[in-house]
């Protein structure tokens, strides 16, 4: 069984290096890592599927996969080597040799933020409440212009601009005072 996955990724290599071209091309891409284990002898070791996502002029997403024995900057260079525009990822410093000037901008992911308050309610409950509620405004904002199929327009980008902005003004205000 091994043998048949080596040989249809073989095969299939050159569609997956043209999906990495395309998904690296766009503008927005947003990428993460994910540990998994992976058997060696007499034990487990662990290696990192990296995921590399983009929309097509459709809006459809395309994710291209790339597997990796490290979680070095490596393969974020590698895939994004050469490109500019947005990344879209949590802060971990794989990604910084990407996003520095003249190559792409990181724009943080929200989703990451709400986790670790989501994680904080059993211990600071009322702070972790309050920070949620933000964040929830923020993604009501998001859900609204989805319902209007404004998503990616200059509309949407002007929501962005004045309601979720106030919304994060206020927040940032929140946060610098607690």
């Amino acid at each position: 069984l091994g043998d048949y996955f080596r040989r249809t990724a073989e095969i299939t290599q050159p569609l997956s290096d043209r999906l990495l071209d395309v998904v690296s091309e766009k503008e927005i891409v947003l990428a993460d890592e994910t540990s998994h284990r992976v058997q060696a002898k007499g034990k487990t070791k662990r290696s990192w599927i990296w995921s590399f996502i983009g929309r097509d002029e459709n809006d459809k997403e395309l994710i291209a996969y790339v597997y990796s024995t490290s979680r070095s900057s490596e393969t974020p260079e590698h895939v994004l080597e050469g490109t500019a525009g947005k990344l879209v990822a949590d802060a971990y410093a794989g990604y910084d040799r990407v996003t520095v000037p003249g190559k792409r901008e990181r724009a943080g992911c929200l989703a990451h933020v709400r986790r670790k308050f989501f994680d904080a309610q059993g211990t600071a409950a009322d702070a972790a409440k309050k920070a949620m509620e933000f964040i929830l405004n923020v993604y009501r904002i998001e859900r609204a212009a989805l319902d209007v199929d404004l998503l990616g327009t200059p509309e949407h980008l002007e929501m962005r601009q004045t309601q979720s902005r106030a919304v994060m003004d206020e927040f940032k205000a929140w946060l610098d005072a607690e």
